[in-house]
């Protein structure tokens, strides 16, 4: 009734059921959001298809495989052979993989110490290709970049439940497909 065109949707552990409630509502609003029981590779046969078309944002690219991101798909293959299954959560695995590497690296380059002062400055001269793309810490945030280029940033992706997959559409540089259903 009120026209909207999108609806936005946030974690919740009532999405299987919310995305079955939209679907059976018939409601002509795109969902969009951020939420793991809806982007894990689960969620298709969870809700029974109803996430068809939902639009799910992943902080971390590495937490589904995407093509254009090799690291992605391998980090994704090594995950199932090792657990016999995908992850079903889509914040945090492939990040603390690369935070393993990362505090590795760093303690290397320091020669082994743990002094966090040392740390963070071997951290801040740090340049590493990881699942999420290219690590960088600024010095005067301390903080890893995002942006939308893998070569040069971590990078989250935007994908869309299409025939039962998830499809990376978004950033650019790493999309697969485009966002379908919109009016």
């Amino acid at each position: 009734e009120s026209g909207a065109q999108v609806g936005f949707y946030i974690y919740s552990s009532e999405a299987a059921p919310l995305a079955k409630q939209y679907k059976a509502m018939r409601i002509p609003a795109m969902m969009v959001g951020v939420c793991d029981p809806l982007g894990g590779p689960g969620a298709w046969e969870a809700t029974q298809g109803a996430v068809k078309g939902m639009v799910n944002y992943i902080s971390g690219a590495g937490n589904m495989a995407v093509p254009k991101m090799p690291k992605t798909v391998e980090f994704q293959n090594s995950y199932k052979k090792k657990f016999k299954e995908l992850p079903q959560i889509t914040l945090g695995c492939s990040q603390s993989y690369d935070a393993v590497y990362l505090i590795v690296d760093a303690i290397n380059r320091t020669g082994g110490s743990t002094d966090p002062d040392k740390l963070a400055d071997a951290l801040v001269a740090t340049s590493y290709a990881g699942v999420l793309g290219q690590y960088k810490f600024p010095a005067d945030r301390h903080q890893a970049t995002y942006g939308d280029n893998p070569t040069n940033f971590l990078v989250g992706v935007a994908f869309q439940w299409q025939d039962g997959k998830r499809v990376p559409v978004f950033p650019e540089s790493i999309a697969d497909g485009t966002i379908q259903g919109i009016k």
